[in-house]
């Protein structure tokens, strides 16, 4: 049974008070799928560092995790992310803590709705799936692969993943040459171009010489484009592109909250996208990297001419949708069949999981 279907069955009847471990945006969404299933909410628990007293969070009281711990038995419901199995344990392991489920619902929601691997999508795609296992270029893909399709399926908070390496610039995948140019799909305010930057400096002072000659940053969410514009302001090598990344040139409907989660929607502001091949022309590219809440397929489409041409190496996010990792991969196959795949998770939750094209 899928660990969620298991919580709903057992929440239903528990007689103690359920408490969601987390008041932030996480505990928003865990609340709303605990009132979607009929099951009620009877408050919030932060650490003391963020405990005030007598506060609220949508209505509910507020509690510190170590008082109610002493005081009650409780079902507690993991609303944050970034939990780690030392604190799990920990939590697990007190008296009152009479029930602790730590589910994937970051992987579950990526962006806004749910987006797991269901039994339907398994029996349809589940023969791609394999196929595509079977090409991974190394064993540390195929088990970081299987760790994230199991997480999809049934709903665990923990995975394999690629602890100590950089999301985008794994070196045990990647590396780097004399003037790339970088096109950075999903630019955010301009994180990735500095951390590709400092990347390309570490090698050549390994003795690997590497250097940047242009980044294309783009992003579609004016405040953060306005944050990139300052953070990279003595990035000389930045050519600052605020716009979306999709299929063709034209204005789209986006949802922009000013943070990494900005998307393509039904409604909300109206902004301007381009494509890839529109916005470089003839420049050698040689390195894509695409994190664009769910629009990563219709961005390589618009890539198209440009990958033909210059076979970049690719970093492109495959968590925001189940299809994604069937038809991202396939579609980079049939630009370049030689391209070697790899699979990488970067966090212990269901998002940041990469398919580098190499």
């Amino acid at each position: 049974m899928n660990l969620f279907d298991n919580m709903i069955q057992e929440l239903r009847e528990y007689p103690h008070k359920i408490i969601i471990y987390g008041a932030g945006v996480a505990g928003k969404k865990v609340m709303e799928f605990l009132h979607e299933n009929d099951i009620r909410t009877d408050g919030f628990a932060v650490d003391a560092a963020y405990y005030r007293e007598n506060s609220s969070f949508l209505g509910l009281p507020v509690y510190a995790l170590e008082q109610l711990l002493a005081s009650e038995p409780c079902a507690y419901v993991i609303g944050f992310m970034g939990l780690t199995p030392e604190r799990d344990a920990a939590l697990r392991s007190q008296d009152n803590a009479d029930r602790v489920y730590a589910l994937d619902f970051a992987g579950r929601y990526p962006i806004g709705v749910d987006n797991r691997m269901t039994d339907s999508f398994m029996q349809m795609n589940g023969a791609l799936l394999s196929d595509l296992r079977e090409k991974l270029a190394d064993s540390e893909s195929q088990l970081e692969f299987d760790a994230y399709i199991h997480q999809q399926c049934c709903g665990e908070y923990f995975k394999r993943y690629a602890e100590k390496q950089p999301q985008y610039f794994d070196s045990d995948v990647i590396s780097f040459g004399e003037d790339e140019v970088m096109a950075d799909c999903g630019a955010y305010d301009g994180d990735t171009a500095l951390a590709f930057l400092k990347t390309v400096q570490a090698q050549t002072a390994a003795g690997k010489p590497a250097s940047v000659r242009k980044i294309f940053a783009f992003e579609a969410d004016s405040a953060n484009a306005d944050k990139m514009r300052e953070n990279l302001r003595d990035i000389p090598q930045a050519v600052i592109v605020p716009k979306g990344v999709y299929d063709h040139s034209g204005v789209l409907h986006f949802s922009a909250d000013n943070t990494t989660n900005s998307m393509v929607a039904e409604n909300g502001i109206e902004i301007p996208v381009t494509t890839i091949d529109e916005t470089v022309g003839d420049e050698n590219v040689t390195f894509i990297k695409m994190d664009i809440e769910g629009s990563e397929l219709k961005a390589l489409h618009g890539a198209e001419k440009t990958i033909l041409r210059c076979r970049p190496k690719l970093a492109v996010c495959v968590y925001h949708r189940p299809e994604d990792l069937v038809t991202i991969p396939q579609y980079i196959l049939s630009l370049h069949p030689d391209y070697r795949l790899y699979f990488r998770n970067y966090r212990t939750e269901g998002v940041e999981s990469v398919i580098y094209a190499i």
